[in-house]
């Protein structure tokens, strides 16, 4: 199952979930995928930033085939789309764009490394 993931499926889902986390707490917001483990069409129900709930749906039911997955932590970086995180002209927009960069990349959380 693990074979069928792409980058853009899983970083697109990824993203909305992310973004989801500023939504004012009475919008819910439902998404539907594929659950990375087995295949199975779920459907996630988001408020507040937060999940509520997850329900598996009928295995006939019409789902976008996006696989829903955790996000990949990365325990150490130096920098990314040539943001340096050690360089001397470092500001925190370019912080900024790397860290929206990696989770587009489905890299929700990062340890940067400073050399």
């Amino acid at each position: 199952m693990l074979s069928q993931f792409t980058g853009t499926r899983i970083s697109t889902l990824l993203f909305l979930l992310l973004f989801s986390q500023r939504m004012h707490a009475q919008v819910v917001t439902t998404i539907k995928g594929l659950l990375y483990t087995d295949g199975t069409p779920v459907s996630i129900e988001i408020a507040d930033g937060k999940i509520v709930q997850i329900d598996r749906l009928n295995s006939n039911e019409e789902v976008i085939h996006h696989f829903i997955a955790p996000g990949l932590i990365d325990v150490q970086i130096n920098g990314y789309a040539g943001v340096d995180f050690s360089g001397p002209d470092l500001t925190v927009e370019a912080v900024e764009e790397a860290t929206k960069t990696l989770w587009k990349a489905g890299v929700t959380t990062y340890f940067p490394t400073v050399i």
